[in-house]
């Protein structure tokens, strides 16, 4: 077996400038000086500039942003936080508003992904929870129930419109950059666990809680409720073992299940601006007819011009009592006998009829 050659750096400089495969010229532009700090260099690469642009506007934090080390008794101090590490999102703590409409200052995010948890006795006042859009998927399920009816003589089912049902199921992940993060974000997972179970009034009696879940634009404040949340970890994720006993011992990273049933706040009915999975446009007004908008392919209606409806004239039903003879189906006709019908002037007391009056046995008794 042939020894595989080792070769100093300046001679693999100059095997790969003299190969034949590939003259790479640029190689002898590398920066050979092994003792660069790169993670103090400004490198004014593509890839630093989408993390510098990440971090400045979706405050995403860098784990691997560099930090002056604090020396605690000769050890090094791990409880200094590193603020360029943090992500926003994931400290976030839970907020409470007291107006709905009032909500500001949310870090911003790729998708808008919270959930506004609502004040039973004021619903104007909510709890604020939000997470870092990590989704995994989301299903929208919408199912309409018919009554079916059948009757005699017809082969087919009737069906009469019973009931509308609508189910959001959406899963996504958390987790935790730093361990400043660790403590906030599981306070939200444990709110929205909460969820699924009850709260009792003064009376203590039980009542639910009802949320408005935002996923991007298609599901805008969304009011309903959630029958269930799961979580669910996996030995891919590690755990937090909390040697100095300062945060709590959990994953650093989960994956969450939910199923949420919308109540919406506005009559689901078949129209073609019924808000389902775009924003509510109606409470924007409306509008006029015939107001025209000028655009580069000539004026156009600003509303969309629809064709007139379809006009049907009721069908009613009327009664028709004309008998038919069907083909074969003719009624048997009988040959009576002459002689066995009742005569006119017959004798009297033989039981025919006498001046135009029924016989009964006897000349001139009535019938």
């Amino acid at each position: 077996m042939a020894l595989i050659n080792r070769y100093n750096e300046e001679e693999f400089r100059q095997k790969v400038r003299v190969s034949k495969h590939s003259p790479l010229e640029k190689y002898d532009a590398l920066n050979s000086d092994k003792d660069q700090d790169y993670r103090n260099s400004n490198l004014e690469t593509p890839f630093s500039k989408t993390e510098d642009t990440l971090n400045r506007k979706f405050g995403m934090g860098s784990v691997g942003s560099p930090f002056t080390e604090v020396e605690k008794d000769g050890q090094v101090d791990y409880e200094v936080v590193n603020i360029g590490a943090i992500d926003n999102i994931n400290a976030y703590a839970i907020q409470q508003y007291k107006e709905f409409n009032s909500i500001q200052d949310v870090p911003t995010d790729f998708i808008k992904f919270r959930i506004s948890v609502v004040d039973t006795v004021d619903p104007s006042k909510i709890d604020l929870i939000v997470f870092r859009a990590y989704l995994d998927d989301l299903n929208d399920d919408y199912t309409g129930n018919y009554n079916s009816y059948k009757y005699n003589g017809r082969a087919e089912k009737f069906y009469t419109y019973n009931e509308f049902e609508r189910k959001i199921n959406f899963s996504f992940k958390i987790a935790a950059h730093t361990r400043q993060e660790l403590t906030p974000l599981y306070q939200k997972l444990n709110y929205l666990v909460a969820q699924t179970s009850p709260e009792y009034s003064q009376q203590r009696r039980i009542r639910p809680k009802f949320s408005r879940l935002t996923i991007g634009d298609w599901c805008n404040d969304i009011p309903g409720f959630f029958t269930n949340v799961s979580l669910k970890w996996s030995s891919k994720y590690p755990w937090e073992i909390n040697l100095e006993d300062s945060i709590t011992q959990h994953p650093h990273a989960l994956d969450v299940s939910c199923a949420f049933i919308p109540i919406h706040n506005f009559v689901p009915e078949n129209k073609i601006t019924t808000p389902y999975i775009i924003p509510n446009v109606q409470t924007k007004p409306e509008p006029a007819a015939d107001e025209i908008v000028e655009t580069n392919i000539g004026p156009q209606p600003k509303t969309a011009v629809l064709p007139p409806p379809i006009q049907f004239d009721p069908i009613i039903a009327v009664q028709d009592n004309t008998r038919v003879n069907l083909p074969g189906l003719q009624p048997p006709v009988v040959a009576l006998d002459p002689s066995l019908l009742p005569q006119r002037g017959g004798t009297p007391g033989a039981g025919g009829f006498a001046g135009g009056d029924f016989g009964g046995g006897g000349a001139g008794s009535d019938f």
